[in-house]
């Protein structure tokens, strides 16, 4: 789930480890993504397959619990993050409840995406070891390694960068496969959340 790359070379940025209060200072100098609708591209590589599996979208903050993921091609549906894991539906997920007992994964991953981009911090440093890049302009890149045994046993590593807003995340999995997600468009939500109607 870019636009815009951040390339962050070995001259210009220091590589150190997260201190704390350090992600906390990163998100303060970033815009607030709660109420933001932005567009998503995802493509994700699948060792098994002979071309990468791409989709398209929109991603809205709808609130500090919530975050819902429209997607539009290769055909629509609707995911939403809540604290009790992830829901999909084939058009709009209101009026149901995501629960997550029989899926613990889809728990654990739902409140660590909800942290990162409603700007939770805290959320984030329960689920993974973080270290932080900084250049000189102002952005950023995180790379997150798992240490919840949930996440460890699927996840090997994930990177994020962007600037005023997240632009890019990466996720590379034990297995070999991995995904690219760029972020474009970032705007305020004036009207109805998108895939709702």
């Amino acid at each position: 789930l870019q636009s815009l790359l951040f390339a962050v070379s070995a001259h210009t940025a220091a590589r150190e480890n997260l201190g704390e209060g350090d992600l906390k200072a990163l998100y303060e100098q970033m815009e607030p993504s709660i109420g933001i609708i932005f567009e998503f591209k995802q493509v994700k590589n699948i060792s098994a397959l002979s071309r990468p599996l791409v989709s398209k979208g929109t991603v809205h903050v709808v609130d500090s619990d919530t975050v819902n993921w429209p997607q539009t091609l290769p055909y629509s549906m609707m995911m939403s993050f809540t604290p009790k894991g992830m829901l999909e539906c084939l058009h709009d997920c209101k009026g149901k409840t995501a629960t997550g007992n029989s899926n613990p994964f889809a728990v654990t991953l739902s409140k660590a995406f909800i942290g990162l981009l409603t700007g939770a911090p805290e959320q984030i440093e329960v689920f993974f070891t973080i270290n932080i890049e900084k250049n000189e302009q102002g952005s950023w890149q995180l790379s997150m390694a798992p240490v919840d045994p949930m996440l460890s046993g699927i996840i090997k590593e994930i990177t994020l960068q962007g600037g005023q807003y997240l632009r890019e995340v990466q996720i590379f999995e034990v297995s070999g496969d991995n995904t690219l997600m760029e972020f474009s468009n970032h705007h305020k939500s004036l009207n109805a959340e998108p895939g709702t109607n």
